[in-house]
């Protein structure tokens, strides 16, 4: 598939190596590039044709500045975004700040430049909005933590990659975030709103906590490589959580699992007839032992598609009632999906109402594992290489 490119830039560097990285980063970043290595025919190009972005790597002030005053007096380009780099230079970003108004300023350089007004510009014609912490941590300055010894000056991102940090462990000491195939983190500022005195409590939804199948091989979970890949196929990895105990209460079907109460295999006693019982939520979890072994599981077709609602007939049989309803996942949006909402107790059915209340059914390290597939697109399999071939 061809991705289409929305935006253009002109490049102009004379540096060959700086023009092939520049170009293909932002290529990659769908950006229309075109590169030009002098600066006179930039500003003749500049004359001719609209750019959203004009990049330059100079190594003459002068030739750098002339072509800056040149870009804001063109009637195409005079409010295009320009970044200009010069040797020995070196850009950063000093903080969220309030922008000056728009006039013309001398930078710290000694260079006069047009302020344009917006909050972004060169370095030295802005004053940060926050100045960076005092040698205390205030509640009043988005959470407390006793434990942490801040630089006065020193701004969150800095304390954060300095002495403090995320950690891989939920409760050990803030240090450099190992990178794990696990959901880890420890909040060291709080939001100032659900906690204003402190950090949130930490998160952890691990592989290791699940009881099926994982779907990273073993020798992931000790050391996060390269190498290493989350593959959640449905027949594997999703699939046999529906048959997992959630309780040891005895139901009149067996334990206490999805599987028990999402059925149409069960039964009960009517007048002396004995007479099946539709599936709780119009939802089917159980294996058909009708299925072609090469066809997707039921469970799956029932979750993601529509399927008719099944309703005792005038013979007490379980029949296609000829209304569909719709799956109750949404593939690619967990948070869109009516399943998440009925299993964490948010709602009480999709497409029907139920009696039932299932927050606290599943884990939280199962609902990462569902979410997780079903944000990233919920397929059968996720590695299509584990596919059988077709006979």
């Amino acid at each position: 598939m061809t991705v289409r490119m929305t935006l253009s830039a002109l490049l102009v560097s004379a540096d060959e190596a700086s023009t092939q990285l520049l170009q293909t980063v932002l290529e990659e970043l769908s950006i229309r590039v075109e590169c030009c290595a002098d600066f006179v025919r930039a500003g003749i190009r500049l004359a001719q044709e609209r750019f959203d972005a004009v990049i330059l790597d100079g190594n003459s002030n002068r030739r750098v500045v002339a072509l800056l005053r040149e870009i804001r007096q063109s009637r195409l380009n005079g409010a295009t975004l320009v970044i200009a780099v010069l040797p020995g230079q070196v850009l950063s970003c000093n903080g969220c700040h309030t922008p000056q108004p728009a006039q013309i300023v001398t930078a710290t350089d000694g260079v006069s430049v047009e302020v344009s007004g917006r909050s972004h510009g060169r370095a030295g014609l802005s004053t940060a909005l926050n100045g960076g912490e005092a040698a205390t941590f205030t509640a009043a300055s988005n959470g407390s933590v006793a434990t942490l010894t801040l630089c006065p000056g020193a701004t969150m991102a800095e304390e954060l990659a300095g002495a403090t940090s995320c950690s891989n462990s939920p409760s050990a000491s803030y240090s450099a975030a190992a990178i794990s195939g696990d959901v880890i983190f420890k909040d060291a500022w709080g939001d100032g709103i659900t906690n204003p005195t402190g950090p949130n409590a930490a998160i952890s939804y691990t592989y290791g906590a699940l009881t099926t199948n994982l779907p990273i091989v073993p020798s992931c979970q000790a050391v996060w490589s390269g190498f290493c890949l989350s593959i959640i196929n449905y027949p594997t990895i999703i699939n046999p959580l529906w048959s997992v105990q959630r309780s040891t209460a005895t139901l009149p079907n067996g334990g206490a699992t999805c599987i028990n109460c999402h059925t149409a295999t069960r039964t009960t006693t009517a007048g002396g007839v004995t007479v099946p019982v539709p599936p709780d939520g119009n939802l089917r979890l159980d294996a058909d032992p009708a299925q072609s072994a090469t066809a997707q599981l039921r469970a799956y077709t029932q979750l993601l598609d529509a399927h008719d609602v099944l309703s005792l007939n005038a013979t007490n049989q379980l029949v296609d009632s000829g209304i569909a309803v719709a799956g109750s996942i949404v593939a690619g949006s967990a948070s869109g999906s009516c399943f998440f909402q009925v299993i964490t107790g948010a709602s009480m059915g999709c497409s029907v109402t139920g009696a039932v209340n299932h927050a606290g059914f599943m884990t939280t390290a199962e609902l990462r594992l569902l979410s997780e597939w079903v944000d990233i697109g919920a397929q059968y399999y996720n590695n299509p290489f584990d596919a059988p071939l077709a006979n």
